[in-house]
């Protein structure tokens, strides 16, 4: 009896020491886990919003030139003016001319007039170039706008450097069918005339130029 509660006392010993070390290693195990934090646990909001919120590219309009299309042979705009059933925008600049220059960088640069535009034939002509017609259209100071029906008659236009609004103004005074006014066209100069260049002294000090073709 004394030799097997001896045994007894041992076996209850060795069965209390490993369920000691089965739950210490068992929280071992678990406490060897790192912790996992509420940040790592799930994304906070913004994360998500962030993840989700694609950037979108604005898409470029087609319909929106680059630049304006520019013709520099008078003859070739006519032909497509009266092919298209367009007016002519005559832009008369030279090299040299400054408030040309300028008008090229700014005016013409415009988004609404290079949309406008669109419904024009745009010529430009360089009157060292092309002086006959500068000479018809009696060019006397730079630049000088004109809005001209496919038959090369004016019906509208204005001379010096002209800002956006300027510019839309003169071509929203053009006729839409392309036709000359009854009356004698001229070229009324903008309160913006002392930036432009002179190419030669008027015989008059009228402040308006006329197409000597329509006198």
């Amino acid at each position: 009896m004394h030799m097997k509660g001896i045994l007894l006392v041992v076996a209850i010993l060795l069965l209390g020491g490993g369920t000691v070390l089965f739950f210490t290693r068992t929280n071992t195990i678990v406490t060897d886990r790192p912790p996992t934090s509420d940040a790592t646990a799930e994304k906070r909001p913004s994360d998500l919003d962030r993840s989700q919120n694609v950037s979108i590219q604005k898409q470029p309009d087609d319909s929106m030139p680059q630049e304006i299309a520019w013709l520099t042979d008078y003859d070739k705009a006519l032909q497509q003016a009266k092919k298209e059933d367009k007016l002519i925008v005559i832009d008369f600049f030279a090299t040299w001319c400054a408030p040309c220059k300028v008008m090229e960088r700014t005016t013409f640069a415009d988004e609404r007039v290079r949309r406008r535009m669109t419904e024009f034939v745009p010529l430009k002509i360089d009157v060292d170039q092309q002086r006959e017609i500068a000479a018809k259209y009696g060019i006397q100071s730079l630049p000088t706008t004109a809005v001209v029906g496919s038959d090369g008659k004016p019906v509208a236009g204005a001379i010096g450097y002209l800002d956006v609004d300027r510019f839309m103004e003169v071509l929203s005074k053009a006729q839409p069918d392309g036709q000359a006014q009854s009356e004698r066209v001229s070229l009324p100069k903008t309160p913006s005339d002392s930036n432009s260049n002179n190419l030669r002294q008027a015989p008059s000090q009228s402040n308006r130029l006329q197409f000597p073709f329509l006198e």
